[in-house]
């Protein structure tokens, strides 16, 4: 079931935003290891690219597989996650003789898909960087995050590409870790979750069975005009929250409307009701967002996750903040 915090209805919206004759590229790499501002690279660049048809069906019409000499020995540790070892990769060119093909499958405005893509966009992005480009996706859609947002993780170990992907019958004859059977697996969950988020879209419209009386309009106009206004938050401090699990940690966020929370681990934002001001639909998130990674000195939310401010508050404005 989708949830209904900030995140998984953005999430959603993003997916659904997709219009017929939009291109899609689904894509997944291998790399050195984990860190790209530490002198890793791209050893493997898989995609496909796909036409968005009506009812968000998605239509195959190219692919690519790409192997990239990186120009110094790969550590065993990745070797053992991925397979591609220095032997193989010799004799394969390097990033300077596939760099414009790279540029052709993602051009400005490109939208991009992937498993955890965020870590495959940081990648891309330090490999155009390093060309004289900057790599500016239009829309980037996450399949790991709807597939938080639609698989009930009581129902299953993890969200990993694998684990997701056999749940829904998509891991047949796959090898996971390699570029392209990642992709290909990656774009079988794209088409499903696409379908889920419009069957619950549907559902969720309302129906009109008949024409509104006189009454029921003055009603509606008078309930829209109470609404309350959007609002940003004043961020005053943060800090972080460890609980049970090494993994299982929150950034809270303390503001004049309560306190908000980034979940480093399942990667969304929430709120405890008991302890909001104000109705939580009545936050700007989008503003408020903005300003809480400005204030993190961070520029997404995948580097929020690496801020460890420790677990005393850090204020921003110079004093304790207590609720009132």
């Amino acid at each position: 079931m989708v949830k209904n915090g900030y995140r998984s209805i953005k999430t959603q919206n993003d997916f659904l935003s997709l219009k017929e004759g939009n291109t899609v590229i689904v894509y997944d790499t291998e790399t050195t290891g984990l860190a790209c501002e530490k002198g890793d690279r791209i050893l493997e660049l898989s995609a496909e690219k796909f036409i968005v048809g009506t009812d968000y069906e998605l239509n195959l019409i190219d692919s690519v597989q790409l192997f990239i000499n990186p120009q110094f020995p790969i550590p065993p540790a990745s070797t053992e996650v991925h397979g591609i070892t220095d032997e193989f990769i010799a004799d394969k060119p390097i990033e300077d003789d596939v760099i414009d093909e790279v540029f052709e499958w993602f051009p400005d405005g490109v939208i991009v898909c992937g498993h955890n893509v965020p870590f495959d966009n940081r990648f891309l992005t330090d490999m155009f960087e390093r060309h004289g480009r900057t790599f500016r996706p239009g829309l980037v859609l996450d399949t790991l995050q709807a597939a938080r947002d639609l698989v009930d993780s009581k129902s299953v170990p993890n969200h990993k590409l694998g684990t997701i992907a056999k749940l829904y019958g998509a891991d047949e004859g796959m090898t996971f870790h390699t570029a392209k059977d990642d992709v290909h697996v990656c774009g079988k969950l794209l088409q499903i979750f696409l379908d889920e988020y419009k069957e619950k879209a549907e559902l969720a419209k309302p129906q009109t069975l008949r024409p509104k009386t006189g009454e029921e309009m003055l009603a509606s106009i008078n309930c829209r005009k109470s609404e309350l206004p959007k609002r940003v938050p004043y961020i005053k401090g943060m800090c972080l929250h460890m609980y049970h699990h090494a993994n299982n940690n929150r950034l809270y966020f303390y503001t004049d409307c309560g306190s908000i929370w980034w979940d480093r681990y399942n990667k969304c934002w929430g709120h405890a009701p008991d302890k909001m001001k104000v109705p939580f639909e009545s936050i700007d998130m989008e503003a408020f967002i903005k300003n809480a990674l400005w204030l993190a000195s961070v520029k997404d939310e995948t580097e929020l996750s690496r801020v460890n401010p420790g677990k005393e508050t850090v204020w921003f404005n110079g004093k304790p903040w207590a609720a009132t």
